[in-house]
């Protein structure tokens, strides 16, 4: 009785200390940084992206030390990778969303940890409000597609 509206993968980012080596590099592998300390926010604050991440890892063969601050909140493991406890693993939402002095997102490159993800809502819903939501995200996911592609965007006139 549910339908599932696909929204698309959110890959991974690394969060590094501004004065980290690898900060000024366009794009990282995850084997740069799975020999240093991951920070990485505990499993209940988002379970599927904690699993791909420790998945990735040992698809590379990689078992790196793991830092998670207390609680789920994306601001104290964001000033732990400033400080210099590791390198933080993100989803990559997190860098649209946040700027912290100290700390500079730069994409993995390669095979990366990623995840799936949905809106999930009744199926015979006709709720008209909830119609208009589903609209509004595909087309701003279409959108958010277009432009990380590089493809002109149409607007309204």
């Amino acid at each position: 009785g549910l339908r599932t509206t696909p929204l698309g993968y959110e890959r991974a980012v690394a969060a590094l200390p501004v004065t980290h080596r690898h900060a000024v590099q366009p794009a990282i592998r995850l084997a740069q940084v799975a020999p240093e300390r991951i920070v990485l926010l505990p499993r209940e604050a988002n379970r599927p992206f904690y699993d791909a991440v420790i998945a990735a890892c040992q698809s590379a063969g990689l078992s790196p030390s793991l830092v998670e601050p207390s609680g789920a909140c994306v601001e104290p493991a964001l000033l732990a990778v400033a400080t210099g406890a590791g390198i933080g693993l993100f989803p990559e939402s997190v860098a649209d969303r946040y700027s912290t002095p100290g700390v500079r997102f730069v994409p993995i490159d390669g095979e990366q940890p990623a995840v799936s993800t949905a809106i999930v809502t009744r199926r015979d819903s006709a709720h008209l409000p909830t119609a208009a939501f589903l609209r509004a995200v595909s087309q701003a996911h279409r959108r958010r597609t277009l432009v990380a592609s590089g493809t002109p965007v149409p607007t309204a006139a």
